[in-house]
C-alpha cells in the first residue's frame, strides 16, 4: 500500500504534516483539521488558509482529523478554512487600522461561528471559546501586526 506523505511548510504549526493513502481514498490531515474547532495557539493562519484550500484537491473519501471523528466529505474542512480566514482578516484590519490587541479582542464577535461548530452544545461552546478564541484572536493579531512589518511570527505566542 502507498502512502504519500506531505509536508507543505506551516499552517497549524511550523512543521505540520499530512499523509494522503491513494487506493484507499483516505486523508490524514493531523492537526490542520481537528474536532470539534482548530486550536491555533501556535497558528500561521495566513499558511493554514490555502493548505486547507490545497487539501480539498485530494478528492478524499474519507478525512481522519487530528481530534475527532471521520469525516465524509468537505464539509468541515471548508467550515474550518472560513473561520480561520475570517479572524485572519479581521485581524489584518484591525492591524491596519491601529488598533489595539486588547481593542481588537473586544470588537471580535464570532458569534455566527457558535452556532456551526457548537451546535449549541454547553461542552462544545466551551471548548470553541477556551481552545479557539482564547487562542486565535492573539495569535492572528500577532501574525497581522508582524506581517505589517515585513516579519513573520514566532513558532509559539511571545510572553
Amino acid at each position: 500500500r502507498v502512502v504519500m506523505v506531505y509536508t507543505r511548510g506551516r499552517g497549524n504549526t511550523a512543521g505540520d504534516a499530512f499523509a494522503y493513502v491513494p487506493d484507499a481514498g483516505v486523508l490524514l490531515t493531523g492537526d490542520l483539521l481537528t474536532f470539534p474547532c482548530p486550536f491555533p495557539s501556535t497558528a500561521y493562519f495566513n499558511d493554514w488558509v490555502p493548505l486547507l484550500e490545497h487539501l480539498k484537491s485530494f478528492g478524499a473519501r474519507a478525512i481522519v482529523p487530528g481530534h475527532g471523528e471521520v469525516q465524509h466529505d468537505y464539509t468541515f474542512l471548508e467550515q474550518t478554512r472560513t473561520l480561520l480566514q475570517y479572524t485572519r482578516d479581521q485581524a489584518a484590519a484591525a492591524v491596519k487600522r491601529g488598533r489595539t490587541l486588547e481593542q481588537f479582542t473586544e470588537e471580535m464577535s464570532f458569534a455566527r461561528f457558535l452556532l456551526s461548530f457548537a451546535g449549541g452544545d454547553v461542552v462544545r461552546t466551551d471548548a470553541f471559546n477556551n481552545f479557539y478564541i482564547s487562542a486565535a484572536v492573539p495569535r492572528a493579531f500577532l501574525e497581522a501586526s508582524l506581517a505589517l512589518k515585513g516579519q513573520f511570527p514566532p513558532p509559539y505566542p511571545s510572553p
